[in-house]
């Protein structure tokens, strides 16, 4: 997988887990110098794109920001966007849940199998005849990782 669609996976992922955090921010330096390039609190940001060795940034006020982004680039975010205490999601009975470190559903009529996919979509657990009891993700790396459950998912954060 080349850097740019690495970048953009991980950009939009912690911007859209870090839409409900206002104060967080983004930060664009140069890691040879040290300088800041661009920086911004990612509310007021509605799309960051890649193309042609540049980075364009699109603020919600419609304005515009393009820079180079070569090697020495590095985009960071401050704030700890990507905090997420609780994630829930389901419905019709069925809520698949994500917190503290574990995951756990409940309303499951019957022993269910469930996996957790990473970010490229490789399984990386399998929960095999699973009744929704909590399972530790500690056997996972930090990252981004979507878990599906009779057809019912969620994204979660792992720190």
């Amino acid at each position: 997988m080349n850097r740019k669609t690495i970048l953009t996976s991980a950009i939009l992922a912690l911007l859209a887990v870090g839409q409900g955090h206002a104060d967080n921010s983004f930060v664009v330096k140069d890691s040879n110098t040290g300088k800041k390039q661009l920086e911004g609190k990612l509310s007021t940001v509605s799309r960051i794109c890649f193309k042609n060795g540049k980075m364009e940034v699109r603020f919600a006020d419609k304005t515009t920001r393009e820079l180079a982004f070569t090697n020495s680039t590095v985009l960071y975010f401050e704030g700890e966007p990507t905090s997420v205490t609780q994630v829930v999601g389901g419905a019709e009975g069925l809520q698949v849940m994500y917190q503290g470190g574990f995951v756990s559903a409940t309303g499951l009529t019957s022993p269910a199998h469930a996996a957790i996919y990473n970010i490229s979509g490789q399984r990386a657990m399998s929960l095999k005849a699973w009744d929704g009891t909590p399972v530790s993700t500690d056997a996972l790396s930090s990252g981004v990782y979507i878990l599906k459950v009779n057809n019912k998912s969620i994204k979660f954060v792992k720190k």
